[in-house]
């Protein structure tokens, strides 16, 4: 970036944020708004405008980033936080950019944006990171994922939540909601992890159309071999109503150059009677 452009970005954010702080701390000052948009993390454009809840006309230019709630970057890369408790923004300084990452400046992530390319080296899409927030220890307690089209159309939206740490502070658990381009909720999920920060057990809740459970799916007894490659699990499968209707174990993984060719299913009734069992293929190409 030039020093002009740097002159100019300069001068528009801090000529918005003067405004902004006027307009919440005036226009709001018995009661600041809890948020000044509802945009979606990302960059501002014309269907994802911020600042609209305080602006005549909001913010479109696609410079300027939503990377959390009440969390933006401007398009001189820095870093505005809004604080609803007083109506005030505070410029929290820099970021710097490395690569696919964006951080602030504590070196904390706000924002990853990966390009998805073919086989040609043409992009098909694009995963953005962002929304993180951070607890008082510095440790990770959520971030979106968003998955979108090469057009820059969001596809699916994976929120990652509820993080809890031990005492040590090892991340033990976390939760993860998925919805569709639309919000609509597609699934749910509870991890929880062993000391090595592998899966040790998840559920899986998954929706209809409707936004009701369609099926409950829980993943326990997750074992991994001393070269820590997955070796087995249990599978056990739910109605809406938490009923089992079958149980799934997972057994006798075969690998070749740390890919799964190969392992052994068995079926069994809500009683634990085996209805079947058989071996898988895979191809680890």
């Amino acid at each position: 970036m030039n020093n002009l452009k740097i002159h100019i970005c300069l001068i528009l954010a801090a000529f918005l944020l003067v405004f902004l702080v006027f307009t919440c701390g005036h226009v709001y000052s018995n009661s600041p708004p809890r948020q000044l948009d509802d945009a979606l993390v990302g960059p501002a454009s014309e269907e994802n405008p911020i600042f609209h809840y305080i602006l005549k006309n909001p913010v479109t230019d696609k410079e300027w980033v939503k990377v959390g709630q009440n969390t933006y970057i401007d398009p001189c890369g820095q870093l505005f936080i809004y604080n609803p408790s007083t109506g005030e923004i505070e410029n929290a300084g820099e970021t710097t950019k490395a690569g696919e990452y964006t951080y602030d400046a504590d070196g904390n992530i706000l924002r990853r944006l990966v390009n998805i390319k073919n086989a040609d080296g043409k992009t098909q899409g694009y995963l953005e990171f962002s929304g993180y927030v951070y607890n008082f220890d510095g440790k990770l307690i959520e971030y979106t994922r968003m998955s979108k089209d090469a057009g820059g159309s969001v596809i699916e939206r994976c929120a990652y939540m509820n993080f809890i740490y031990d005492t040590n502070g090892q991340l033990i658990s976390y939760s993860r909601n998925d919805t569709d381009a639309d919000g609509r909720r597609l699934a749910f999920y509870e991890f929880n992890l062993d000391k090595s920060g592998r899966y040790k057990s998840y559920t899986k809740i998954s929706y209809n159309k409707s936004g009701n459970i369609q099926k409950i799916s829980n993943y326990e007894n997750i074992i991994y071999d001393s070269s820590g490659k997955r070796a087995g699990y249990r599978r056990i499968e739910r109605d809406a109503r938490w009923n089992i209707l079958k149980i799934y174990e997972y057994t006798d993984y075969q690998y070749v150059d740390e890919k799964i060719t190969g392992f052994q299913e068995t079926e069994k009734t809500p009683g634990g009677e085996i209805l079947s069992r058989k071996t898988i293929s895979t191809d680890p190409s």
